[in-house]
């Protein structure tokens, strides 16, 4: 297995469809109105793209936020997309995907 960080400005062409395909089987609801899951959710900081061969088994987002405590700003780190491809399910590797983002 391919673990491969990546930006949204990076990602295009057969790699970008493959991933596309496989965040619509994981989230259909989201998928039937938007034909890219990022203009839904948001342009992540990082994305972790899992691949065995050719195909994309696995994808993570890794995405900063601004959010105000009391009235002081924080940047925050979110971890979202989180889509592992059904026959390769319970061998850890949305776990492994997090190593990469949780540390940059």
């Amino acid at each position: 297995m391919e673990f491969t960080e990546t930006n949204r400005a990076d990602l295009s062409g057969d790699l970008e469809s493959r991933v596309q395909g496989l965040l619509k089987q994981a989230f259909p609801d989201s998928a039937s109105e938007h034909s890219d899951y990022y203009a839904l959710h948001g342009t992540p900081a990082v994305i972790v793209i899992v691949r065995e061969g050719r195909e994309v088994v696995g994808h993570l987002a890794a995405y900063r936020r601004e959010v105000e405590i009391g009235c002081e700003p924080l940047e925050i780190g979110m971890i979202g997309g989180v889509a592992i491809a059904p026959d390769h399910r319970g061998r850890g590797i949305a776990a492994l995907s997090c190593n990469g983002p949780m540390h940059t």
